[in-house]
């Protein structure tokens, strides 16, 4: 009898091609404008691009995002935005100019965002100093204390240490006067920030802001203001809440005070300051 002929081995299917989709996996899309374009976006304290542009960020195991961005435009003020959301973000921020120059406002345009196309409306919110730049609160002023010039500067003189001479007032009081950045710096003064300091540069970010199930609940928006003392060596400390946003003072709270800045020098000292942070949180849409 014959041999039975051997049989083939059926080919192997070759496998199906994924879905375009595939390979945005893991991704959340956030396409980014500005109003101008041409705004500079910082994530994490670094720069991803120029708007208009796409940027991509991984996902978490539910397949949302929560991201901080940061616009940055020449003659106008930086704006913070807190978002995030699942599959494709659209966010358009609307930039403010700076203080002084021309056609300034100090109203603020909130950016707009969306899951989908087509941007949401946002009710526009004013907010002194602009939503990332510095609001100028008037500082309480703590009374002068007597210092020995040696002890302040090092053996400094006299006339380069004390802090400028009370001028009177129109009852003749003499008013407070906040001290050199020398005596600030060598006593730890606490001073307020101002347009001649230079803005902080983070250097760590610490923990992201994350929204809360309460707030993503209740779907909580706005802008939340906090004032806190970024210190000699980068830290940030004493933060105190001057608008907060329903369900989420205490994360962005937990976020601001886990970052590391460079420390702020003014007039060639490092010192103690009291910074602003303004930002805009725009519940994620799932």
């Amino acid at each position: 009898t014959e041999a039975p002929a051997p049989v083939a081995a059926a080919p192997a299917a070759e496998p199906a091609a994924e879905p375009a989709a595939a390979a945005n996996a893991g991704k959340v899309r956030f396409k980014l404008m500005s109003q101008p374009s041409g705004a500079r976006v910082f994530y994490r304290g670094k720069e991803r691009g120029v708007t208009p542009f796409t940027l991509e960020i991984p996902s978490g195991q539910d397949g949302s995002v929560t991201v901080e961005l940061t616009f940055a435009m020449e003659g106008y003020q930086m704006e913070t935005v807190v978002t995030g959301g699942t599959g494709e973000v659209v966010l358009s921020q609307k930039l403010q100019k700076r203080r002084g120059g021309a056609g300034g406002s100090r109203h603020v345009e909130v950016a707009s965002v969306s899951a989908d196309e087509t941007a949401e409306e946002v009710e526009p919110v004013a907010t002194p100093g602009g939503m990332s730049a510095p609001v100028m609160l008037a500082p309480t002023a703590s009374p002068a204390t007597e210092l020995p010039v040696a002890a302040a500067v090092g053996g400094a003189t006299a006339a380069a240490a004390d802090a400028a001479p009370a001028k009177g007032s129109a009852t003749g009081l003499a008013l407070p006067v906040l001290p050199t950045a020398a005596v600030a710096s060598a006593r730890g003064d606490v001073l307020p920030y101002n347009e001649d300091m230079p803005r902080p540069e983070m250097v760590d970010q610490g923990k992201d802001i994350i929204y809360t199930r309460e707030a993503m609940a209740a779907k909580s928006s706005g802008v939340m203001i906090v004032r806190c003392t970024i210190t000699q060596q980068g830290r940030v400390e004493k933060c105190r809440t001057i608008k907060s946003v329903a369900h989420m003072e205490r994360a962005v709270l937990d976020a601001l005070t886990s970052r590391t800045y460079k420390p702020i020098v003014y007039k060639g000292y490092p010192v103690n300051v009291d910074y602003t942070f303004s930002m805009r949180l725009v519940a994620p849409r799932r």
